[in-house]
């Protein structure tokens, strides 16, 4: 019997009523691999000396409603909003490679954590990746706002030659460097802005307001999308893996295991500069920007906003932080799990 106060009884009527739905239509709506029964028969599996896709480790899905109830608010065993707890959980729980099938309406989601695997699957593409996105912008920019977007939507929940045919055009002249510096200018003015800005924000012990991350938000807005759609069959970890699957790369996960990356726990950025050769960093093992083909278009804006920012808060300012460690939270984008609660102080001349 499911127990739920008061103040939580709406939710657990909407999830309720959620299953119900599910329940009704279970059947032709469900999203399946068509690979995966061939490559689930354990006979023609193990002669390969392969292991079936079936075996792979993960939660048990129930009968009519698979692994979908888990992901229900109140009555679901897992939080889906915050991706990073989720995929710490799969880890610590069943290891380096995990299957989350029985979704109703969607393909298997299949978490890999090993930065080698990792690697094999993005050296596999082909010229096309095809990279999960969100359903509603994929129904908004080809359905709702089709007479604006036209045939070329974008780069972003676009796939196959509508997506190469757009990338090709603006890959070149946005990832050349003399382009990037024509927008060193502005983002130069967005930063003196910004900073001023922080401190404008300042309480009386010098520290940001507990919303301040709204504020990043403002001045500059990430997304992530570490995740590929099978387009062929492969062997990951030793298991025959069907084309169709969607597969999640937890690079914050990856990014701190011992056995990818040096004191995954200390706090060294400087082993990030290419000088440093005494720390270990698998090349695979955190992949901010992605790989290949679909790697972020606009990584080099990025990277300039961010160095921009550094070097002028930190030339003026002194930047103390006097609270508890902050974990990671992610949705559709990385966010801190609690208030960024920095202490900004003016430098002296000396």
């Amino acid at each position: 019997m499911f127990r739920t106060n008061n103040s939580k009884m709406p939710l657990f009527k909407k999830s309720i009523k959620l299953l119900k739905f599910l329940v009704r239509n279970r059947s032709e709506e469900a999203v399946v691999c068509p690979e995966i029964e061939k490559l689930t028969n354990p006979v023609s599996i193990k002669s390969q000396g392969l292991k079936p896709y079936s075996d792979i480790p993960g939660p048990r899905p129930i009968p009519i409603l698979g692994n979908t109830w888990r992901l229900l608010p109140v009555i679901g065993q897992y939080d889906i909003s915050d991706v990073a707890k989720l995929s710490t959980l799969f880890y610590q729980e069943y290891g380096k490679i995990v299957k989350l099938s029985g979704l109703v309406g969607r393909p298997d989601l299949l978490f890999v954590y090993d930065a080698d695997e990792i690697e094999k699957v993005y050296r596999r593409e082909g010229p096309t990746p095809f990279r999960p996105s969100m359903p509603c912008l994929v129904k908004y920019k080809s359905e709702v706002r089709k007479d604006f977007f036209g045939r070329e939507g974008g780069v972003v929940g676009v796939h196959g030659e509508p997506w190469k045919t757009f990338r090709t055009k603006v890959q070149k002249p946005i990832l050349q460097l003399h382009t990037v510096r024509k927008y060193v200018e502005p983002i130069e003015a967005v930063t003196n802005d910004f900073i001023q800005r922080m401190t404008e924000m300042q309480d009386d012990n010098g520290e940001m307001p507990d919303d301040f991350d709204n504020e990043i938000h403002k001045w500059a807005l990430e997304f992530i999308g570490n995740g590929r759609t099978l387009q062929e069959d492969m062997v990951l970890l030793g298991y025959k893996v069907p084309k169709g699957v969607q597969v999640v790369f937890p690079t914050l996960v990856t990014g701190s295991i011992s056995e990818y990356v040096s004191e995954p726990e200390s706090f060294m950025p400087e082993r990030w500069m290419k000088f440093e050769s005494s720390s270990k960093i698998h090349p695979f093992a955190s992949l901010p920007y992605g790989y290949g083909a679909r790697m972020c278009l606009g990584r080099r804006f990025a990277d300039l906003e961010i160095q921009v920012l550094l070097a002028k808060l930190i030339r003026t300012y002194r930047l103390d932080y006097f609270h508890e460690p902050l974990e990671y939270k992610v949705t559709f984008m990385y966010a801190p799990d609690g208030a960024l609660k920095f202490k900004i102080t003016e430098r002296s001349d000396d």
